[in-house]
């Protein structure tokens, strides 16, 4: 394959993957996790695998459980449920 080719195929193939990323990022941000699902890979598609299950969860919860739930457990399951905050990042 010409060289000129061959570049025009490696910047297609950047081109593509860029675009499936973007899309990939754009789907998270709305919270359409299952539809982002097939588009993700590796440590995202796991994260996306848990949030889904994790909401389906909290869906099925039973109605008034916040009536009958104790302040230790009320506490304990806001502890699990709280997530760590971002880390920012040092500009050296």
């Amino acid at each position: 394959m010409p060289r000129a080719k061959n570049r025009r195929y490696r910047q297609m193939r950047i081109d593509e993957l860029s675009n499936a990323i973007s899309n990939l990022e754009n789907r998270r941000e709305r919270g359409s996790f299952e539809s982002a699902l097939p588009l993700a890979e590796g440590q995202a598609k796991a994260d996306l695998q848990w949030m889904i299950k994790t909401e389906s969860l909290m869906k099925r919860r039973p109605v008034g459980i916040q009536d009958r739930l104790t302040n230790a457990e009320r506490k304990r399951l806001g502890q699990a449920m709280r997530l760590p905050r971002p880390r920012k990042k040092r500009i050296d």
